[in-house]
């Protein structure tokens, strides 16, 4: 089932290729969304660096690696550096139109 994670940011610890189905985070902002997930449930987060824009769907966290689907509605998989503004945001309602998630995701400073 789909878990919003309303109001969640974050900046990745390690760099993100756009092959990659493994992204890392901050060990506390991971062990946040594997305390809201269960074991069948997802969430989609933005990966923004102001200029480029990918959806990712969230299936496991393990320690501070997060498995990822890439590239969720038509968004290109990108490779992002690690801690130089590349942050990654939950949409802000769950079971919102995704296009309309993507309008409130793509304003990250």
């Amino acid at each position: 089932m789909f878990v919003s994670l309303l109001g969640f940011s974050s900046t990745l610890s390690a760099n993100l290729s756009a092959v990659a189905t493994t992204m890392t985070l901050p060990a506390a902002d991971a062990a946040y969304i594997d305390g809201r997930l269960g074991a069948s449930d997802w969430t989609y987060l933005a990966l923004s660096d102001g200029t480029n824009l990918e959806i990712v769907k969230v299936v496991a966290v393990s320690g501070a690696s997060v498995d990822i689907i890439r590239g969720f509605d038509s968004t290109p998989a990108t490779a992002f550096p690690s801690r130089t503004g590349k942050h990654c945001r939950s949409p802000n309602t769950a079971n919102q139109d995704k296009t309309t998630d993507r309008a409130f995701n793509v304003d990250i400073t």
